[in-house]
């Protein structure tokens, strides 16, 4: 194998992340919001709304939180574990909660599920259709991403998927074109991953006598920092860290030397010429900064093909696990294979 890529379940799950997307297209085709729900929502039957979940389950939901924020709803992102300990006037009939559980099965998700009754609704967004959460909840969302054997890739990409397809309705919008939306960035994963060989070597240079690596983005790119660095310690035990661009310089940024990177997500608008002017701040101080984005600034593999900015997270993520395999390489291990982790956290 290339670069000394161990191939495992992981680099295969990497791989297929484009045919989970597909799945998930077919699988969205032909499911649907029960109208009663969308017509409570619309006559404003749920006063709160509640996402949920832990690690990635809970970074993907970001988007949908900024989304609904902007909405007459008072929206919350919490995760599951502290929501199991307080927050007892969200636990009501006029909450809509969307819980997120690639497994449904994860331990502070079984222990919130006690108390289903108390919420007016629950959407439940999971890859295990026969799983406690899958058969608890009221609205069930099927990730269809196939079996997954170690780290999360293809659950990740389709958890941002299908919580865009349901924001899209929350928000009155049209399913097909939501599905539309995740088609088209499809496309774009299929071709980014064609070429992985030559995305994991060009991050091979770069992360030569790296010790610390931080993940950052503003918007909905945190979502993607955050799961980011999650991903590189599972996959990989590298140190890494996930914030925004904006709290970088508040304190890591005294780290900056030639054994830390620095992911940038780019992004769009005015956040992208803060986030580059972080990138020369950053090699200015002696790090090490990459900018990932599609704007023309970022160059070779770390340019990503343009797509809609509701999808973009989608996008961002490819890197990080390009880059989880030039770790795995680096240190001559196989990228995924857990020591202590499990797929299903069963303890909380």
């Amino acid at each position: 194998m290339s670069f000394g890529v161990i191939p495992g379940p992981y680099l295969s799950d990497v791989l297929a992340q484009h045919e989970a997307l597909t799945s998930l297209c077919e699988k969205l085709s032909k499911a649907s919001f029960p109208e009663s729900l969308l017509e409570n929502i619309r006559q404003g039957q749920y006063r709160r709304l509640v996402l949920t979940g832990m690690g990635s389950s809970l970074f993907a939901t970001y988007p949908t939180f900024r989304r609904m924020s902007e909405t007459s709803v008072c929206t919350h992102q919490i995760e599951t574990a502290e929501l199991l300990t307080g927050f007892d006037s969200l636990y009501a009939s006029d909450t809509l909660l969307v819980a997120v559980s690639q497994s449904g099965e994860s331990a502070e998700i079984v222990q919130l599920l006690q108390r289903a009754s108390e919420f007016g609704h629950i959407i439940g967004v999971t890859n295990n259709s026969e799983s406690n959460l899958a058969t608890r909840c009221n609205t069930v969302i099927d990730l269809a991403a196939g079996t997954e054997s170690t780290v999360s890739c293809k659950t990740y990409l389709c958890t941002l998927a299908a919580l865009h397809w349901m924001r899209t309705q929350l928000l009155c919008g049209s399913p097909l074109d939501a599905i539309q939306d995740i088609l088209s960035v499809e496309r774009a994963v299929a071709g980014y991953l064609s070429q992985w060989q030559d995305h994991v070597a060009a991050w091979m240079p770069l992360i030569d006598g790296v010790q610390n690596v931080f993940v950052t983005g503003r918007g909905d790119s945190l979502a993607t920092a955050l799961t980011g660095r999650l991903i590189l310690k599972e996959s990989t035990r590298q140190h890494a860290e996930g914030m925004s661009c904006a709290a970088f310089p508040h304190g890591p940024m005294e780290m900056a030397d030639e054994s830390v990177l620095v992911v940038i997500f780019e992004g769009s608008g005015s956040e992208a010429s803060l986030n580059r002017r972080l990138a020369e701040d950053i090699r200015r101080g002696g790090g090490k900064a990459m900018l990932v984005g599609s704007s023309g600034n970022a160059v070779g593999s770390f340019a990503i093909p343009k797509v809609d900015s509701c999808v973009r997270p989608i996008m961002e993520f490819l890197p990080m696990t390009m880059l989880s395999l030039a770790i795995a390489s680096r240190e001559g291990i196989e990228a995924g294979r857990f020591q202590r982790a499990s797929k299903i956290t069963v303890v909380a």
